[in-house]
């Protein structure tokens, strides 16, 4: 599917993850996805496994969700405008 906007593109979506190579003074950097899971983790929406040792295959969709994962231009970054439309920043 071709979409016009980013916006359109994000229209069924649960959540969208930006990631940008610009700083900003309110963004937060995380050093991975694992770093960005560990201080939001309702951004996937995916239920922990019961412990540390278990099975990948304990982890269970809550429900069929989308995800976006928003990748920005090498040499800019995603705008301010793009950033906005996503859940998180990084």
């Amino acid at each position: 599917v071709t979409v016009d906007t980013l916006e359109e593109a994000l229209s069924d979506t649960a959540s969208s993850i930006g990631f940008t190579r610009r700083a900003g003074a309110t963004r937060q950097v995380h050093a991975s996805i694992g770093h960005l899971l560990a201080a939001h983790p309702s951004s996937l929406p995916i239920h922990a496994p019961a412990s540390i040792g278990a099975e990948p295959a304990a982890l269970q969709p809550a429900a069929p969700v989308i995800t976006a994962l928003v990748f920005g231009r090498e040499e800019s970054g995603l705008t301010e405008a793009e950033l906005r439309l996503c859940r998180h920043a990084s």
